[in-house]
């Protein structure tokens, strides 16, 4: 590709946004997938309205302890990384990752470019609300929850997908409890941040995975050792870290899948999350399609497609 093609191509997704691209790479792609997506948040340095497109020059960089190498071989790693940053195509971004997590202020990514591109938010397939829970023994003739509590604050990422859900959760939980459910949306990062953090007591927080296993959804949500990342109501119990330490060591697909029922019960017993709404996919396959498995959680598997010779392919209107 030429600089002609380069810059024309830089152009055209300076005219889109970052869902817009994602999706016309899974079309380009034939399947939708996750693989290429991060978790952490991420912090523009920037024009909080400016939009993005460039070429990433990426590093690692951790503050938090001060460095113990010669003072000569920190001066050389330092020329290093800014010789890095200068090399490379234009226009660049540098994409820095903080290894210091979660003891760090957040992450930054600073360009020599004034244009910027941000997400609205991370795609679901399922939802979970955190919150204060009732206490099993008190008296049944508590007063009304709107009473005990007083109004309530749901705080959510913006966006008009992750506003809908959060406005339909809002009004269920005022018609059940008879609660006055007020709105507070905010960007990802510094929710996502708040959130992690334990900072926000009632939220709508909604996250997929890669490869959709047990594995993938019940050590990130559950052992305590993700607390501060995806374990966001900070559950800790000791039974259900030792079954899930267990089953990521286990070679065996049988067992291991033993071991994640057994955690899986134990978490639904000690309910630290309270699964709220499961999407709904409607599909229409025409009838020579044969075999087609569509998951629940709206993947399709094409491995064992097929279309049956003998039924009389669908017309296609047009």
């Amino acid at each position: 590709m030429n600089t002609s093609d380069i810059s024309a191509l830089i152009d055209r997704l300076h005219s889109c946004d970052t869902p817009t691209v994602c999706n016309a790479i899974e079309v380009a792609q034939g399947q939708r997938g996750f693989a290429g997506f991060t978790h952490r948040s991420i912090t523009w340095a920037g024009d909080p309205d400016a939009r993005i497109v460039g070429f990433a020059r990426t590093a690692r960089i951790a503050g938090a302890t001060p460095p113990s190498d010669p003072p000569d071989d920190i001066r050389a790693r330092r020329m290093a990384y800014f010789e890095a940053m200068n090399a490379g195509p234009r226009p660049g971004v540098a994409v820095i990752e903080d290894a210091d997590g979660d003891a760090a202020e957040g992450d930054t990514a600073q360009g020599d470019t004034a244009q910027g591109d941000t997400t609205e938010g991370d795609t679901a397939e399922g939802d979970t609300a955190d919150g204060d829970t009732a206490d099993p023994d008190a008296d049944a003739t508590l007063p009304p929850a709107a009473e005990v509590i007083g109004p309530v604050t749901l705080t959510y990422n913006r966006g008009t997908f992750h506003g809908a859900i959060a406005e339909q959760l809002a009004d269920d939980i005022g018609t059940t409890l008879g609660l006055e459910v007020d709105f507070q949306g905010q960007e990802l990062a510094p929710f996502v941040r708040g959130v992690r953090r334990g900072d926000v007591g009632f939220f709508r927080y909604g996250w997929d995975v890669g490869e959709p296993t047990p594995q993938a959804y019940l050590y990130p949500m559950f052992h305590s050792s993700q607390v501060g990342a995806d374990n966001l109501t900070r559950f800790a119990d000791d039974e259900v870290d030792a079954l899930l330490d267990q089953a990521r060591a286990t070679a065996d697909a049988r067992r291991r899948l033993v071991l994640l029922r057994e955690a899986e019960r134990r978490v639904l017993e000690e309910l630290p999350a309270i699964p709220l709404l499961w999407y709904q996919h409607d599909v229409v396959v025409r009838p020579e399609v044969q075999d087609l498995v569509y998951s629940p959680l709206g993947r399709l598997h094409l491995d064992e497609v097929w279309l049956d010779p003998e039924v009389e392919p669908t017309p296609v209107p047009g």
